[in-house]
């Protein structure tokens, strides 16, 4: 289906998990129609059927969609082997029971740019849904229950209409089967830094047929979801790992991530260009917007974008800027290999100005010091807490 009577490359793939929706195929597609006919959106609909035995695949053919027959069974298996199928630079994943109008995707569409993901979200302001009590109280409490538990800022994690740019589902490996895998994706995607958006929706029942999600296995299977992705958020390469440790509802934790950002704020303070080397594991960058940030991992730097900061994605070994650059360098978290690597410091001693400024988070004590006097640096402060060198202010002396 086209919009606009033009052909060309196809900007979006509406994707239509079915099982026995025969009786929902020809309105669905009136409003898909419909929608093409008023609009420039070149799309096309891919259903992927899971063995229906009413017909449905037949009539979806006849109403002008690609059809694929799932090979695995469940859900979460549709959407994974369907995002391997898509044309689209742009997928929307929606249902085909007419709980979800196909005018929605207009809307969706026009804010494609703003988000790497977009949900139409029934639990934002304005968003609605019209549903039985149980029904409702539970998707809620669900909602709420994972929001909380996993740190997630969204409101309807389980909406399962929404867009996505084709890019950042490439870097997915889902491996849940069930409607669990709605929650899998957002965590997914999240921790490796897409940006995410709700927007509002009204959310109807089914008109025709019977839901394919039984109720209490359809809880259960997000109940048992959660251990997996709580996993997942606490890993260190979560694209907001320190951000949470920076907003952590636990005092210690956010005591000591605060207290090493303020502390390094005083040491580079009048510094008229700083490198940030671990620019995805600080928050040193919404405090200098004269930073350049670095660091070798993209979610990390993808995570950081919208600061408008100079972002590289780079080797620390290797750094792209000429001699005497910056005025300060600052190091958290590094890597247990980057920190005893010697050339790492020769390396940032080479971009920093005679008598730059180099503030370090963490580094063992005695061979890490010698490790940084031997690349020219003079160590001005430290604090040490259990035999770890904390925090660290050094010098590069100037050159002769």
């Amino acid at each position: 289906m086209s919009g606009g009577g033009d052909s060309g490359p196809i900007d979006l793939t509406v994707v239509l998990p079915t099982r026995n929706e025969a009786g929902n195929l020809k309105a669905l597609f009136d409003g898909l129609k419909a929608l093409a006919a008023e609009s420039r959106i070149q799309f096309e609909v891919l259903v992927v059927d899971a063995g229906s035995h009413d017909g449905t695949a037949e009539i979806a053919a006849g109403l002008g969609a690609r059809v694929y027959s799932q090979q695995g069974s469940g859900y979460g298996a549709a959407l994974a082997e369907a995002f391997r199928e898509v044309s689209g630079r742009h997928v929307v994943t929606m249902d085909a029971d007419l709980s979800h109008s196909p005018f929605v995707i207009r809307d969706l569409y026009r804010r494609r740019l703003e988000a790497d993901v977009l949900i139409a979200s029934r639990y934002v302001r304005h968003g609605f849904s019209e549903t039985e009590a149980l029904r409702s109280w539970l998707s809620r409490v669900l909602n709420a229950v994972f929001r909380g538990v996993l740190d997630l800022p969204y409101r309807d994690l389980s909406s399962g209409y929404r867009l996505y740019r084709r890019e950042a589902l490439q870097e997915l490996a889902i491996t849940s089967r069930d409607f669990d895998v709605l929650i899998e994706i957002l965590v997914r995607l999240h921790n490796r830094g897409f940006r995410i958006v709700e927007i509002p929706f009204h959310y109807r029942p089914r008109r025709y047929g019977e839901s394919n999600a039984r109720l209490f296995r359809f809880a259960l299977s997000y109940l048992k979801t959660l251990g997996r992705m709580s996993r997942l958020r606490a890993s260190r390469d979560a694209a907001d790992y320190h951000d949470r440790g920076f907003f952590s509802r636990n005092p210690l934790r956010r005591a000591w991530h605060r207290g090493k950002y303020r502390w390094a704020m005083e040491r580079l303070e009048g510094a008229a260009r700083v490198l940030d080397l671990t620019a995805g594991s600080t928050r040193l960058l919404e405090g200098l917007p004269q930073a350049v940030g670095l660091d070798r991992s993209l979610p990390k730097l993808r995570y950081r974008q919208p600061l408008g900061r100079r972002l590289i994605r780079g080797e620390p070994r290797q750094l792209p800027f000429a001699d005497g650059t910056f005025d300060a360098a600052a190091a958290f978290d590094l890597e247990p290999e980057l920190e005893r690597d010697p050339g790492l410091w020769r390396e940032v001693a080479r971009v920093l100005k005679p008598g730059g400024r180099l503030v370090i988070g963490t580094l063992d004590v005695g061979e890490g010091e010698a490790r940084l006097e031997r690349a020219g640096f003079a160590i001005r402060e430290r604090a040490t807490l259990y035999g770890r060198m904390l925090l660290l202010s050094t010098e590069r002396p100037a050159r002769e």
